[in-house]
């Protein structure tokens, strides 16, 4: 079982315990049948297992931002990077910062290898500039 579900799961016990016991309280005090009670108690655990496909990613954990989203992306340098400088990936320009030192001209290819926040941490791939067609 994931990690998601499992939190999913526990995070509904509370909702599934007061079901019941609004639905036995209703049987027992003769508001409703038995079989009403189970119903209405049945419709409760099924919403939660239909809903979970809609709501999982509300309970994952390790949700990726958009800078760590491009880990692995090559990128063409818009500025000189030494080592602060701007970059243009998947056609938007970043601030980047060289993983190491060195320089590396505008219009020259990086590849993203981190993120620090909303600055991509790039390193150069090669020394030909990309031109974009």
């Amino acid at each position: 079982m994931t990690s998601t579900l499992r939190r999913y799961l526990v995070l509904q016990v509370p909702g599934v315990l007061v079901a019941a016991a609004v639905a036995s309280l209703l049987w027992t005090s003769s508001a409703v049948s038995g079989w009403v009670a189970l119903a209405a108690f049945a419709a409760w655990v099924v919403k939660d297992i239909v809903l979970y496909p809609f709501v999982k990613s509300a309970y994952e954990t390790t949700v990726s931002s958009g800078a760590d989203r491009l880990i692995g992306e090559t990128a063409t340098a818009a500025t000189i990077l030494q080592p602060n400088g701007r970059v243009r990936v998947r056609g938007e320009f970043w601030n980047a910062r060289l993983q190491d030192r060195g320089r590396v001209d505008a219009g020259c290819r990086v590849v993203v290898v981190a993120s620090d926040g909303l600055t991509l941490v790039v390193s150069a791939s090669g020394p030909s500039p990309m031109t974009d067609a």
